[in-house]
């Protein structure tokens, strides 16, 4: 696999991370969605999470500088009692998954997520999504509970796997 460059998201990203998360809700099967929300929603959300300061990770194809192929992010979530949680949302392009990108995209995020005191970091997973639910694991989240039926799209159920990594250190 090639060099890739991993960085902070930047406002003119927003049109090539809006592809990339398309291509992946497109293929009805790792998020909850069946297209990207529109364009001016998504940027408002990076903007929102840059301004915040939150873990908003990229990974940009090397010979594509203007595309991206992978994407890592951590929002703060709402109201104030839940703020020192942090809500994961992360993918990959389908040609750039099984090469350990997905690691890399998500250790840096977490890292970034400790150096804001986050205490813990929740993620939402569909429960045959056996690859993603290994990394999680691999780098600390614990299961906490399934939504049985929780997830529809395109006339398909499915369960889904709540799990959360806690920082002991941080609360």
């Amino acid at each position: 696999m090639q060099t890739i460059s991993i960085r902070t998201a930047r406002p003119a990203d927003v049109p090539a991370l809006h592809s990339a998360i398309d291509t992946v809700a497109r293929e009805g099967r790792w998020l909850g969605a069946a297209q990207a929300h529109p364009v001016e929603e998504m940027a408002d959300f990076i903007r929102g999470l840059l301004q915040a300061g939150e873990p908003t990770i990229v990974a940009v194809d090397p010979d594509a500088p203007q595309t991206i192929v992978g994407w890592c992010d951590i929002a703060h979530c709402s109201p104030a009692s839940r703020r020192h949680c942090g809500r994961l949302g992360m993918g990959l392009l389908p040609d750039w998954r099984g090469h350990g990108l997905g690691r890399r995209l998500l250790q840096i995020a977490l890292d970034q997520a400790d150096a804001l005191r986050f205490s813990r970091v929740e993620l939402d997973v569909v429960t045959d999504n056996t690859a993603a639910i290994a990394l999680y694991e691999r780098m600390g989240f614990v299961r906490e509970g399934v939504k049985a039926g929780a997830w529809r799209l395109n006339d398909v159920t499915r369960d889904i796997l709540q799990m959360a990594r806690r920082n002991p250190g941080l609360e």
